[in-house]
Formats: structure tokens, sequence, C-alpha cells
């Protein structure tokens, strides 16, 4: 059968004597071929677990649906699914041995898969191994001032939506791959307070390496002695304010 969407009833042949009946109860739909589009997010660990979203079109809630991962080695391997809408699959990613870019095929009957299993777009989702920040800098900033933070580390290329997190507080980031570092984009803070930092290269699954950002009071410098010293350098001068405690890199 091949109609885009079409219920039909079955013969039945059950009589001692071949005599047909039809009954109502038992149908055949006939399902037009379901598509794929995009997968969000779009990248995930290599340890599975990921929750992404499949978007197409003609998806059924049959029973027999089912959807597989397939990388551009050819393997595939089952990812479990639940069906959302006709143009929404909920995927979860199974595991993976090595990073880079898998397919997926959906199938409504168990035997037919769409696109057709020696076709994967690898394109569509990628696997990244575990990010390990090593690095902030600065790891400390004045309350109220916006400033760039800079994560170094390893692992932390691959991803489709970097994010960082200082406490509760979420915010866009971008890799840099000349650098191999990522970007923080951090607003002003008015709390002062030590925030437990995090990443993401996906934007749902968080690393966090067990680094930190410090908000501190800053007030100018009231007073410096000596005022004065020879040319050839070497004084040691004190700094005095109503609030220089705090920081992490102090220059002067």
């Amino acid at each position: 059968l091949t109609a885009s969407a079409l219920v039909v009833s079955l013969r039945l042949h059950a009589s001692a004597d071949a005599h047909p009946y039809v009954d109502p109860s038992v149908i055949f739909t006939a399902l037009a071929d379901p598509q794929l589009s995009s997968a969000l997010p779009g990248s995930g660990l290599l340890s599975g677990g990921s929750i992404i979203t499949l978007s197409g079109v003609n998806f059924a809630n049959t029973a027999e649906l089912s959807v597989q991962a397939q990388g551009a080695d050819g393997h595939l391997v089952s990812a479990p699914v639940q069906f959302f809408s006709t143009t929404a699959l909920i995927l979860t990613m199974p595991t993976a041995a090595t990073a880079g870019g898998v397919g997926f095929h959906v199938s409504l009957d168990g035997q037919h898969w769409f696109p057709a299993l020696s076709a994967p777009d690898v394109s569509l989702f990628l696997y990244y191994p575990v990010p390990v920040p090593a690095v902030l800098y600065p790891s400390s900033a004045p309350a109220g001032r916006a400033l760039t933070v800079r994560v170094a580390g390893t692992n932390l290329g691959g991803g489709s939506g970097y994010k960082c997190r200082f406490g509760s507080l979420e915010v866009a980031a971008a890799y840099e791959a000349a650098a191999d570092e990522l970007q923080c984009a951090l607003p002003p803070q008015s709390a002062i307070v030590t925030y437990a930092f995090a990443l993401s290269l996906n934007g749902i699954d968080w690393v966090g390496g067990g680094l930190t950002f410090q908000r501190f009071a800053f007030s100018p410098v009231d007073s410096l002695a000596p005022a004065a010293g020879p040319l050839d350098g070497g004084t040691l001068v004190r700094l005095s304010g109503s609030s220089s405690a705090g920081g992490t890199h102090h220059t002067c």
C-alpha cells in the first residue's frame, strides 16, 4: 500500500468452508513516509543519555515506532523513542564509542526505514567526549561589572550550543578554535558571592570540575605609601582603600 493516509479493512478467512468475512475491528493503516529534518540539541556526550527532539514530518504513534542511530562507520544502535507529535519525536541518545557525527533512521512498522539504512545524514548529531574545564581567567571581578570570562581546558570543542553557568545564572558562550577555549559573556552581578562554575557544549548537559568565580566589592584607592621612590624602581608601595579585600588576580 502506498497511499499517503488510508484506512482499510482486512478480509479474514476463518470459516471451515473458506468463506471470507470482514472484521471491522481489524484495520491496516497505510502511512506516508516519515522524513527527518533536524535534531535539537545537535550534540551530546559519548556516554549517552542526552534527551533530544527529532523534527520532521509524517511521524505516527504506532506500536512498532522505532529509531536507530548510525555513525559514519555504518554501525547501528537502537535509541529509545517517544512519540510527541506528527512532527516531533523525543529520543534518548545511546552511548557511542567514538566522537563524531551520526544520523537517524525512523521506522513506523519495524521493517521499513527512512531514510534508507545505507544513507544516514551524519550531520544531524555530534557526539563529543566529556569536557574538562581547568582554568577561568579571570576567576574574579568587581560586583556590578560585565566582562568576558575565558575558560581553558580539554575537550571544549565539538559542541552545538555552548553555555556557561555561574551559580544559577546561565549565559551564552562561544568556542574559539584558535585558542581552544570558551568565552563566556558574563553580565553585571551585584551580589558579593562566590559562584560555582559549570559549562555545557549542548545547552542541557552540564560539567563542573570544581571551578568557582568570585564577585567582590570594589572601591578606589584612598592612599598609597610611600608616595615617591627612586627612578630605578624597587620601592614597595602599600595601597589602602575602604574595601580592598577579595579578587584573585591583583595587579597595579
